[in-house]
């Protein structure tokens, strides 16, 4: 029995040789270093604590905020990003390079520097405040103040996620459909949009996904309402580790709960896969 499973091992390393195996320790290293931290803090508290906190009127709340305000900001990321997208994916024209690089920049700015910026410009005294005011708008420690600081950290990843799949449509496709009396216009809906909404979709999950994960931005220019992670803050700040642990834990598996409905929702059925 021994010799056969050493043999049958020998056999695996003669499959797959040195490198793959390499490669999968390596992996498994990726995974323990990423998943196993969450795994590990699911286990520090009483399964009833965590239900009792998930049940509180202010947890609650701030979870909804941040559901809330992230899928707001996602939607103005569509709104606002997918049409760049599209340019940036069928057009070349001067300084496209550059622009697409800008659009990286939130990603790469720190994120309370992020909100600094934000502050400076939504604030009432900002330019973009200013503005916003004569419409009755403001953004310091309201919703819509949320709202602006998820969508300067999340709508990158919407915009290159949706570029890379407009990327991938045939040109023929277009081309065949303007020669058929099609308009700009519906050809983007009845070719672009058609064979493109599930990869739009993927990334507007990580979008909000984003938003609903950001701190420092949303921190820093409106703490008030307070959103999940704005909550989890207050409470290590407030009364430390032990008192924000059953809340973190709640937004884990809350996070984890909808993020999962979302993706079987965009799932693609197998035959359509292969067809």
């Amino acid at each position: 029995m021994i010799k056969m499973k050493i043999d049958k091992l020998v056999w695996k390393y003669q499959k797959y040789g040195t490198f793959t195996i390499f490669f999968v320790f390596l992996s498994i290293l990726l995974i323990l270093l990423l998943i196993g931290p969450i795994v590990y803090i699911l286990f520090q508290e009483d399964p009833m604590v965590i239900l009792q906190t998930m049940s509180t009127d202010y947890v609650i709340q701030a979870i909804i905020n941040s559901f809330m305000c992230s899928f707001f900001s996602t939607l103005l990321a569509i709104i606002l990003g997918v049409p760049m997208a599209f340019l940036l994916a069928k057009y070349d024209f001067p300084g496209k390079g550059f622009l697409d690089s800008l659009i990286d920049l939130p990603i790469l700015i720190p994120h309370s520097v992020a909100g600094i910026i934000l502050l400076t410009a939504y604030s009432n005294h900002g330019l973009f405040g200013q503005f916003f005011n004569l419409f009755g708008f403001t953004f310091f420690d309201t919703y819509l103040g949320i709202i602006i600081g998820m969508f300067f950290v999340s709508s990158p990843f919407l915009i290159k996620g949706t570029r890379d799949t407009f990327l991938m449509v045939n040109p023929n496709y277009e081309k065949a459909a303007r020669t058929l009396g099609a308009s700009r216009f519906k050809t983007f809906i009845d070719v672009n949009i058609s064979l493109t909404w599930r990869g739009i979709i993927s990334s507007a999950i990580l979008c909000w996904a984003r938003g609903v994960s950001e701190f420092g931005a949303v921190y820093i220019l409106a703490s008030i309402p307070i959103t999940g992670p704005v909550l989890v803050y207050f409470q290590f700040e407030g009364s430390g580790l032990s008192a924000a642990i059953p809340t973190a834990i709640s937004l884990v598996l809350v996070s984890f709960f909808i993020f999962i409905i979302i993706k079987i929702i965009n799932r693609t059925p197998k035959n359509r896969r292969e067809a």
